[in-house]
């Protein structure tokens, strides 16, 4: 299944700068706030349909008046779980089983529609946001 793990902050490893100094409530609000938007930002791929580069997704074969990737009962949009790491990080994942399909795509034709981002990393958008979170929950302790 789908998964999208952060263990830390990749510019600097921030997080783990800050757990080596010992401040578990500091990389437990900012993996929480981090969670938060990435889960916002995947949501809002399903609402642009597109992937999280902002790439739109491959068409519908069959249109039925739909948006991409919402079936009946919208299971796939509505059903992730996220879990924050006990070192710092969180891990969202895609609880429907079919999930991976739609992320990679199959050989038998059904096209990638990414919801999660790949082996290029993070978008920019993302990493931003990350660093903006950590700079505000930094400052909130530091008051």
């Amino acid at each position: 299944m789908p998964t999208i793990r952060i263990k830390n902050n990749r510019e600097g490893n921030v997080l783990a700068k800050l757990k080596a100094i010992g401040s578990k409530n500091l990389t437990s609000a900012i993996s929480l706030q981090a969670a938060k938007y990435t889960l916002g930002q995947v949501k809002a791929g399903f609402r642009k349909e597109s992937d999280p580069y902002g790439s739109r997704w491959a068409r519908k074969q069959k249109p039925d008046g739909r948006k991409i990737l919402t079936g009946k009962t919208k299971k796939l949009k509505r059903n992730f779980e996220t879990r924050l790491r006990l070192g710092g990080g969180f891990a969202i994942k895609a609880a429907t089983p079919y999930a991976s399909f739609h992320q990679d795509g199959t050989r038998t034709g059904l096209p990638a529609r990414m919801i999660f981002p790949d082996s290029r990393g993070l978008p920019d958008k993302w990493s931003k946001k990350f660093k903006s979170i950590t700079k505000a929950e930094i400052k909130k302790i530091t008051r």
